[in-house]
């Protein structure tokens, strides 16, 4: 009975509830937050733009198929208003986009509020302009059976991942990418590199995500490999299996598109303990309890991994607010998703 209340506890720890169950229909504006108050964030950061990207009405895409994302941006009014692909993608020089990716049990107005919330902790006041992204996905619960529905969305994460990879994939070769995630957020940024670097998710892939075609001197067709992105990530209590990145691995690319990765666990955590029940697979044991095992060598295909296990700062805890309010741990996740780029220029410095 512990074990399944524990797992339980993932709809009160990964999110919480709002009251009320707002609509993220594509043509709605909500109000996501402090518009120009002297304590906040957004007050002293106005360059920031604040996205909302949202996969609620995605079904199950195909391999190669692009997916019905919603965008919409924050004006100066604190409204959210409609926007585009092509507005999205179209890149700011010197502008990094952040991702922010909530875990299980989040409503769709939630998710701006969280992502507010996200964008306070991890953005330096002194860091160039931004774009922080809030991804929006389907995980509030559903139905009484929670086991049932954590494991659900458990699968979910997957196609949120093929989402993920189709998007970065529509930017820039050259751009500035960073992405935090907590819990299931991080299953969906490991899934989403792994799908970039020319893996595949659950029979999901993009179409030649890394290889291309060359003639070689005879005529003759054969692969070459892309340039690899260089995105920085952050993970926080990774709800994921502790072997899932390294070689053989279910998502054994994601390392090599990134050139730093930061896993911020708790050996401590009460509730990542009983991860086996999640998978149904009584050896398996997850990343943000354990730590990644084992540890790749830290070369170049490998990208630059990094962990760091605060369970003496927060015990038990898979909570998200106790992971945001310790500066020890907000200062770390700064860091490791710090532009390469400096105001001006279009591209990585590094």
């Amino acid at each position: 009975m512990l074990a399944v209340t524990a797992l339980s506890s993932y709809g009160i720890v990964l999110g919480g509830e709002m009251p009320s169950d707002i609509s993220n229909s594509a043509t709605s504006k909500h109000h996501v937050g402090p518009s120009g108050g002297p304590g906040s964030m957004l007050a002293c950061r106005p360059l920031d733009q604040i996205w909302v990207v949202s996969t609620r009405d995605v079904g199950c895409p195909k391999s190669g198929e692009a997916p019905a994302l919603t965008f919409s941006v924050r004006t100066v009014d604190g409204n959210m208003q409609d926007a585009s692909l092509d507005v999205f993608v179209a890149a700011t020089a010197g502008m990094q986009a952040r991702f922010w990716i909530h875990g299980y049990g989040v409503l769709p107005q939630e998710a701006i509020d969280v992502g507010l919330a996200a964008h306070e902790r991890f953005v330096a006041a002194t860091e160039p302009p931004i774009r922080f992204v809030v991804w929006s996905w389907p995980s509030e619960r559903e139905g009484y059976r929670r086991v049932k529905d954590i494991r659900e969305k458990g699968c979910r994460t997957q196609v949120e991942a093929y989402c993920l990879a189709w998007l970065i994939s529509q930017m820039k070769a050259d751009a500035d990418i960073s992405l935090v995630g907590y819990s299931y957020g991080t299953r969906v940024i490991a899934g989403g590199l792994h799908l970039v670097g020319g893996g595949e998710v659950c029979g999901l892939g993009l179409a030649s995500p890394t290889l291309v075609l060359a003639s070689d001197q005879g005529g003759q067709g054969h692969a070459v490999r892309r340039e690899s992105r260089n995105c920085r990530a952050v993970l926080l209590a990774a709800a994921m299996g502790s072997d899932w990145l390294v070689e053989g691995g279910f998502n054994e690319h994601a390392l090599g598109q990134t050139s730093e990765m930061l896993s911020i666990y708790s050996s401590s955590d009460r509730v990542l303990k009983f991860y086996p029940l999640a998978t149904r697979e009584k050896r398996d044991t997850a990343l943000g309890y354990r730590g990644l095992a084992p540890l790749p060598p830290r070369d170049e295909g490998n990208g630059k991994y990094a962990e760091l296990d605060v369970g003496y700062l927060i015990g038990g805890e898979h909570d998200l607010e106790t992971y945001l309010g310790h500066l020890e741990i907000t200062a770390a996740a700064r860091e490791a998703l710090a532009p390469t780029t400096t105001p001006g220029e279009g591209g990585p410095a590094k």
